[in-house]
């Protein structure tokens, strides 16, 4: 029985735990396991990935390679069955990459008739906004109307759609990152993040209305995280899966604050005001008496990634249960001052190093259910992996993902 297998059966304790009373007590069998969990050795795993051998994990880099080759390799040695392509622990995935190229890329808001502001406003990649080009297009410009949707957010399910009355085809979208306040587990799971809440989901949900622009208001307490965290990520490259349905967005955009305080101040609104407004089940979405006009200019690349996918059979046969954690960073970066290695021993070696840092091996114990590790590229490019992985999956219907972080 292998060490992932142990933590396998481990998680799948403790998820069931949780499942049935929320703040049970851990199951001695996983606070068992848990505890036989070696913290110098996950240590001493960390500083390995994350050392100037991997040059920052880069997917379709030399690093990148050495990496997704370095976790199948510690997936084989804990006797884990090879569940990628052509009986291996890996798993091609054919993405595109998109890199903003922030000088040639400006957005421009421009009044029209009916706008309380009569004044254009200049914005500029980075302090002000950043945008990535779903289109895989190297040169894009757009002249469109802006619609403010709310939280752009379609739930059949809790009786809630910020597009109803508004036909959006053709315009772009302002959207208040997040959803609806709620402690209410019936009303959008409560105080719990849902998908709804997440900016992918935003922008998915916008092309799928037709808009050709998306522009997220980013406040820090509702996105949890301050806008250098947004600038520093769409500064780099974003990457889709070649022939992605969802990437439809030829401007998917985040707005700092400030700027949506300007934009909104043309219908006499505070961003705030119209934050305020859109958690209201009264809320209707409304056109803007403004004009988005936008040059995008961005690098493309094609080129290939890998999932790492390992599986472990269980007592039971039927629905899988799936842990994934993502294994790349941002890679080299050879003109950058100082050191050219993006690091990333946070983000995420340290989930990543987790999978091979399990409990002893046992023959004697099999997790409940059948189950998948797979570690794909990161946040950006996980979706359009866990897809990949998801559409080949090893086992039948995965019902339970969890992170390994």
């Amino acid at each position: 029985m292998s060490r992932l297998a142990r933590l396998a059966l481990a998680a799948s304790l403790l998820a069931s735990a949780l499942h049935a009373q929320q703040f049970a007590p851990l199951p001695a069998g996983a606070q068992a396991e848990a505890a036989s969990i070696d913290p110098e050795r996950l240590r001493a795993s960390v500083k390995q990935l994350s050392s100037n051998q991997f040059e920052g994990r880069g997917p379709g880099q030399p690093g990148g390679i050495l990496a997704t080759n370095f976790i199948a390799d510690a997936f084989r040695s804990y006797g884990l069955q090879p569940a990628g392509d052509n009986g291996t622990f890996l798993q091609a995935v054919p993405l595109v990459g998109v890199q903003t190229v922030a000088a040639e890329t400006h957005f421009h808001f421009i009044p029209g008739p009916g706008s309380k502001t009569t004044t254009p406003t200049d914005l500029t990649f980075g302090p002000d906004f950043v945008v990535n080009n779903q289109t895989h297009t190297d040169k894009s410009t757009l002249d469109v109307p802006l619609v403010f949707v709310g939280h752009g957010i379609v739930a059949p399910e809790y009786h809630w759609d910020d597009y109803a009355g508004i036909d959006v085809k053709g315009k772009a979208v302002v959207i208040v990152v997040n959803e609806p306040p709620s402690t209410d587990a019936n009303f959008f799971k409560g105080e719990a993040l849902t998908y709804y809440g997440r900016w992918t989901y935003k922008f998915e949900e916008a092309g799928r209305h037709g808009a050709v622009a998306a522009l997220i208001i980013h406040r820090t307490d509702l996105a949890s995280y301050g806008w250098p965290v947004v600038q520093n990520s769409w500064s780099g490259e974003h990457s889709y899966l070649r022939g992605d349905p969802n990437a439809r967005l030829t401007a998917a955009s985040w707005i700092q604050h400030s700027v949506a305080d300007q934009l909104l101040s043309s219908v006499g609104l505070t961003a705030d005001q119209a934050i305020n407004e859109s958690n209201k089940r009264t809320f209707k979405a409304f056109d803007l008496p403004v004009q988005l006009k936008a040059e995008i200019v961005s690098n493309i690349r094609n080129y290939d990634s890998a999932n790492i996918v390992g599986k472990v059979a269980g007592v039971q046969p039927g629905n899988a249960v799936l842990y994934t954690g993502h294994w790349d960073h941002f890679g080299i970066d050879r003109t950058r001052k100082g050191d050219p290695v993006f690091h990333g021993a946070a983000d995420n070696a340290t989930g990543s190093a987790m999978s091979w840092n399990s409990p002893a091996p046992s023959p004697k114990r099999k997790p409940p259910r059948p189950t998948t590790f797979t570690s794909p590229p990161s946040p950006q490019k996980s979706r359009a992996c866990s897809a990949r992985n998801t559409s080949a999956s090893t086992h039948p219907h995965p019902q339970k993902t969890s992170p390994w972080t």
